[in-house]
């Protein structure tokens, strides 16, 4: 037996980099807007059982994607995923594909135009400070792990209450 799922993916942008997620890529067949995409895996995301594989052009407009799969007791539907550097705006069970957030805010990201993003962040952020010790204290963190690195020195981790670490300024002037 096999498995047909039908996706009507929306979006708002042209974007030329754009991949798949999947398990069993090669046991998989793709339909990219009416056409037949190679399963030739080109790394993997998350997990190396994680295959990717290089999509076609993603159109402004709907764009539809058709995946076919033998289904066994053994083999069961696993997720899939969309990748590429772009954003999605969420307006209830509506999602559209969007340009990607120039920038972000500290906080919630998933509100920011990544919705489903569950990766790393990292914040630049450029200041001028004189020379000496300095504290930076985080007290609204609400994730797992967080990591200071001055002027791209080696990070130091920030992971429990009170949410502050200390570093060093030799000479005063701009730093990231």
């Amino acid at each position: 037996h096999s498995v047909r799922l039908r996706f009507s993916i929306k979006s708002e942008i042209k974007l030329s980099e754009l991949s798949l997620a999947l398990e069993k890529a090669n046991e998989t067949s793709i339909l990219w807007n009416d056409v037949k995409v190679g399963a030739e895996i080109c790394g993997w995301f998350t997990d190396k059982s994680i295959n990717k594989v290089k999509l076609p052009e993603l159109k402004k407009g709907f764009n539809t994607m058709i995946l076919e799969f033998p289904i066994t007791p053994v083999k069961t539907i696993e997720w899939c995923y969309l990748l590429g550097e772009f954003g999605v705006s969420l307006a209830g069970k509506e999602a559209a594909i969007i340009n990607m957030p120039e920038a972000l805010s500290f906080g919630d990201c998933t509100v920011q135009g990544l919705p489903f993003y569950a990766g790393n962040i990292d914040y630049l952020i450029s200041t001028q400070l004189d020379a000496g010790s300095y504290i930076l204290e985080i007290p609204q963190f609400r994730n797992p792990l967080l990591s200071l690195s001055v002027d791209n020195g080696q990070p130091v981790r920030v992971a429990y209450a009170p949410y502050q670490t200390r570093f060093e300024i030799e000479k005063p002037g701009n730093h990231t």
